[in-house]
């Protein structure tokens, strides 16, 4: 068995996200579910070669309630940087934001983590706009992450069966994060 490298792997686990609707427009508008489109989501994992996970069902418009940790969201920190979401399709900018637990997330690296406590957030704007269309939250417990889909108005818009997340991440290096110290591109606000 062959070892790959942290930084070719998290390229790899990358590449295959971006991948994911290769060649296929990106609708103008968001739909309902609150976090936008996934085109060609249930075909083979093109860097695996395993059947991709199918994307989670929202809870609809009507059923959300607001995230008990919602009034944390403010206190945030923001990461400096902006770029191209490796979620959604890659057509959307992302900016990602910390509580203090997680303050160790700006100069995470291969092997590094955060501790219990920690919550990041990467929060997901069209191109140019600092119009928030919805978050994706991890937070992390003595059980380890938890992974949440928040609509613009901080509702939970799915929390289960997000396993593609929880797949995703499970490859990344340092503590299920990938991290901005591993060579992302991007762009100030």
């Amino acid at each position: 068995m062959s070892v790959v490298p942290a930084e070719r792997k998290a390229a790899t686990v990358l590449a295959m996200m971006a991948s994911v609707g290769c060649g296929q427009p990106t609708p103008p508008q968001l739909p309902e579910d609150g976090w936008g489109p996934s085109h060609g989501i249930e075909r083979l994992d093109p860097v695996a070669q395993r059947p991709a996970v199918p994307r989670p069902k929202a809870i609809p418009t009507k059923d959300r309630k607001r995230w008990s940790r919602a009034d944390e969201l403010d206190s945030l920190q923001p990461i400096a940087g902006r770029g191209r979401s490796e979620h959604v399709d890659g057509e959307l900018e992302r900016t990602v934001a910390v509580n203090d637990a997680a303050a160790g997330y700006a100069h995470l690296v291969p092997g590094g983590s955060v501790p219990t406590g920690a919550l990041v957030v990467q929060r997901h704007h069209h191109p140019g706009s600092d119009t928030l269309l919805f978050s994706y939250v991890m937070s992390k417990d003595q059980a380890g992450w938890h992974f949440i889909v928040l609509d613009a108005h901080n509702r939970v818009a799915s929390h289960q069966s997000l396993q593609l997340c929880a797949r995703c991440h499970g490859d990344a290096p340092s503590d299920s994060l990938f991290g901005p110290a591993l060579g992302r591109p991007s762009t100030q606000p």
